[in-house]
């Protein structure tokens, strides 16, 4: 039986954060014949379906599977749900549900939800992302009359609906009704898979696609920016700018970065002539922390997720093709940064290490090919925004940024853990640190 509060080390904590951890699935099938049954109604989710459909749905049969142990907050489950609108036509809707607590009528879940300010912080942060944000970025789409392909929205799951709190009027905070409601139909969820199946990370087609997708996620933000910078800042930074610090507390990264170099570089000899661009990067990386945000360059600063890996993406399989699509989700991790941190990011932890060795420049191809082309269909001119520029800042915020891409090699390359609780490391993550110190060296 799994305890949460069973804590081995640090990085255990950040892997079941982040990655998954080896959690068994909590699966309930609840098929439902009655009302007073429903687990929509019992949580008061059908009112965000009436809202949605803009009329009194029933609800004919439901199948529950749970994401994440009931204690958690938030609290995350799939349900599949058949439906009948007034007009009596059938839909059948897998719905991907966050709710802060899963048990609105007990008092000590409320009580120990209510405790957790940050989370009610990251809450209310992306119930604010879907209503207000990505519809400001939509509207501006509309205005310029942006084609269907470059649309901001296809990033996002369908979403159904969103609730801060009952009492609509005067809600600061989340209460233990809030929920947000997606759909997603024909995904499939990738965090299932990297849960003790030996998913070690993406093939070139998911990650070609993923990339894709990421580009224009990167790009409509900007070309909004620059387009209409007033708007931008009064409907999209102003709630950005809702943060709390995270509710866990991370080791100095210098100490760990020291410790991750000795586990990564053993048996390593011929990446050994790097290290000094290595202890110049990680200098970089501690000084940069003490950089002021007014004198920093921010062309490149957009949207950005800061966990775009495999726990938060899903993607679509029409039949039996290769993947069309995918899917971002909890975007109450998104801020205002620098897009070369989120594919940074992306690489160094949701690959494939062969994919990480040999298609990564490839990648970055693909990603400045569909960022320039989205720009373009915004009319953004592109002087600022050329391949070499890009180029150039993803390897200068790669040696910036080099102590936590190594600290998210470490977690997303853990096999296990050994009889005391701590990470077991082996070949591939070695090898993804070697290509973490070749991106410091600048020879990526």
């Amino acid at each position: 039986m799994f305890n949460r509060y069973t804590r081995f080390s640090y990085l255990r904590n950040i892997i079941s954060a982040e990655y998954g951890s080896p959690i068994r699935r909590y699966v309930t099938l609840l098929p439902m014949h009655g009302a007073s049954r429903s687990y929509l109604r019992s949580h008061q989710l059908h009112l965000l379906l009436d809202a949605y459909y803009r009329s009194s749905v029933h609800i004919l049969q439901e199948t529950v599977e749970l994401m994440s142990p009931p204690n958690d907050v938030p609290y995350k489950c799939r349900i599949a749900v058949c439906l009948k609108t007034n007009s009596d036509r059938e839909e059948e809707l897998q719905l991907f549900v966050k709710l802060l607590t899963d048990d609105p009528d007990d008092l000590i879940k409320i009580a120990n939800a209510y405790m957790r300010v940050d989370q009610m912080i990251k809450m209310k942060k992306e119930i604010q992302i879907y209503t207000v944000v990505i519809a400001a970025i939509e509207k501006f789409q509309n205005q310029m009359k942006i084609k269907k392909e470059f649309r901001y929205k296809n990033v996002f799951a369908n979403f159904i609906g969103a609730r801060l709190s009952f009492e609509t009027t005067t809600a600061n905070l989340p209460d233990q009704f809030s929920a947000i409601l997606l759909d997603t139909p024909e995904f499939r969820y990738y965090k299932t898979k990297s849960n003790g199946t030996g998913f070690t990370g993406f093939d070139f087609f998911h990650a070609k696609m993923i990339i894709r997708d990421m580009a224009r996620f990167h790009a409509c933000p900007i070309a909004m920016k620059i387009k209409n910078d007033k708007k931008f800042r009064k409907k999209v930074m102003s709630f950005l700018n809702l943060e709390v610090k995270d509710f866990e507390k991370l080791p100095p990264s210098q100490s760990l970065c020291h410790e991750l170099l000795t586990d990564g570089l053993k048996h390593k000899p011929e990446v050994l002539h790097q290290m000094p661009f290595l202890r110049e990067s990680l200098q970089l990386s501690r000084l940069s922390e003490w950089i002021q945000e007014d004198h920093e360059d921010k062309t490149w600063h957009t949207l950005c997720h800061s966990r775009y890996c495999i726990p938060n993406i899903i993607t679509s399989y029409p039949s039996r093709e290769l993947p069309r699509r995918s899917k971002l989700l909890e975007l109450g991790k998104l801020s205002f940064n620098n897009c070369c941190l989120d594919l940074a990011f992306f690489l160094f932890t949701s690959l494939r290490t062969d994919i990480l060795e040999i298609n990564s420049r490839n990648l970055l191809e693909e990603y400045y090919t569909v960022f320039a082309t989205t720009l373009g269909e915004h009319k953004v001119p592109l002087e600022k925004y050329s391949y070499g520029k890009f180029i150039t800042e993803f390897l200068d915020i790669g040696k910036r940024s080099i102590a936590e891409i190594l600290i998210s090699v470490k977690a997303s390359s853990c096999e296990g853990y050994d009889e005391t609780g701590q990470p077991i490391l082996g070949e591939n993550y070695r090898r993804r640190v070697k290509v973490a110190v070749r991106l410091a060296a600048g020879l990526m």
